[in-house]
């Protein structure tokens, strides 16, 4: 991976592209340590963890990547904004004027207009402990 980490709403970051196979990232990721789990006791599909760049990636029922979810090891961006290193509530206020349908709780918020999600665990905290891409039809 090379350093543009910038997000391209509902197509991905640099390599970690939505819509693509499992089959793809263990190809592509092949000289990197790749965990295959089920997320939940629930869960139909298995999904990867990219432990040396900090990424869980979910495949819908196609096995194509749905949704990729980071950890604060990359440095993401979007429209200019630096995403971990921006406090949470400003980047809340910056989602907040890029989407006037944006969902947000005391855990995060959810930009369905860019395909972008922001988790916090503790709404005390001052960042951000992951951000979710996602495809179109991840929340259908």
């Amino acid at each position: 991976m090379d350093n543009d980490n910038t997000i391209i709403p509902y197509k991905g970051v640099n390599t970690l592209a939505l819509k693509e196979s499992r089959h793809y990232y263990f190809k592509s990721f092949k000289n990197y340590t790749i965990e295959e789990f089920y997320k939940t006791p629930i869960s139909k599909k298995t999904t990867l963890n990219i432990l040396e760049i900090g990424v869980f990636i979910y495949f819908d029922e196609n096995d194509l990547a749905e949704a990729i979810e980071f950890n604060n090891t990359l440095n993401l961006t979007f429209n200019e904004l630096e995403l971990f290193k921006l406090e949470y509530s400003l980047l809340l206020n910056e989602f907040r004027e890029l989407d006037n349908h944006l969902k947000n709780d005391e855990y995060g918020f959810t930009s369905i207009k860019f395909g972008i999600g922001a988790y916090i665990s503790d709404p005390n905290k001052s960042f951000v402990d992951s951000i979710i891409i996602f495809s179109k039809d991840y929340y259908n």
